[in-house]
């Protein structure tokens, strides 16, 4: 980010970014190629487009909700995040 986000800021900075590729792209030049794909997408990934994606969520807003599952046991008692997904920094909130 151009300037840099404030040492005090507090929430979430991160966003998805995804490469493409062929799959006969893949095949005939293995994990090299993948691996490029993947700089690309991190690398382009500028100041510029981050802005632009956060103005038009401030036009027209999305959170993502994720339900419960129901494996027909009944109503949850409680919810835990299990093994998955974690990483340094990660904060989970979960309501109730």
């Amino acid at each position: 980010m151009v300037p840099p986000l404030p040492s005090e800021y507090f929430g979430n900075s991160m966003q998805i970014v995804s490469a493409k590729a062929a799959a006969g792209e893949l095949l005939e030049h293995r994990f090299g190629r993948a691996a490029w794909r993947v700089h690309e997408a991190v690398a382009g990934h500028s100041d510029a487009e981050v802005r632009e994606w956060v103005g038009k969520w401030t036009e027209d807003p999305f959170i993502c909700n994720m339900g419960q599952n129901e494996f027909g046991m009944g109503k949850a008692v409680a919810i835990r995040c299990g093994y998955a997904n974690k990483f340094d920094g990660k904060v989970t909130s979960y309501p109730g």
